[in-house]
């Protein structure tokens, strides 16, 4: 990380992931895809058709990296952006359990759509079929931060050298 004084801990970038709406999921072949993420614990779910150019580069090389950006908005204080992102790489896996792939749908309705639970048995029972999980193996976190005062000095980050 080139800007070392708004590196943060890798528990931020959990952190961020918990309030980022969307994560960009950066595949081979310089392809990048937005999803809907969700985690349990520190595994992350996502998915996708059964067929498609996703699952089709996946099949290829199963290294991605998945970006999330959370409070993004212009600086009051000068010409810039406050911002928060974490970054998680590792391998994607598809999920072949069809108990841990509900458990991982589950999650993900709970997150974006937590209104329409009560209809989540009925729906799962028609999208199953057709609907791939993956979970992403994670290898390397890392999460950087810019954010002011309320006097304008940037605050540091929380990342020391050495620690993980």
């Amino acid at each position: 990380m080139r800007r070392k004084d708004r590196q943060m801990k890798p528990e931020f970038a959990w952190e961020v992931f918990d309030r980022a709406d969307y994560g960009v999921l950066g595949l081979d072949q310089s392809y990048a895809i937005p999803i809907s993420p969700a985690r349990i614990d520190r595994t992350i779910y996502f998915h996708g058709a059964k067929q498609g150019q996703m699952r089709d580069i996946i099949k290829q090389n199963d290294r991605v990296s998945l970006v999330v950006v959370g409070d993004v908005k212009p600086s009051d204080h000068s010409f810039s952006t406050e911002y928060e992102s974490g970054i998680f790489q590792g391998r994607v896996e598809v999920v072949t359990d069809e108990a841990e792939a509900i458990e991982a749908l589950k999650a993900i309705s709970e997150r974006y759509t937590p209104q329409m639970m009560e209809h989540f048995h009925r729906e799962i029972l028609l999208s199953l079929p057709r609907t791939q999980v993956f979970r992403l193996v994670i290898e390397h976190v890392s999460a950087k931060r810019k954010k002011f005062d309320e006097d304008g000095r940037e605050i540091p980050g929380n990342f020391n050298e050495g620690e993980l």
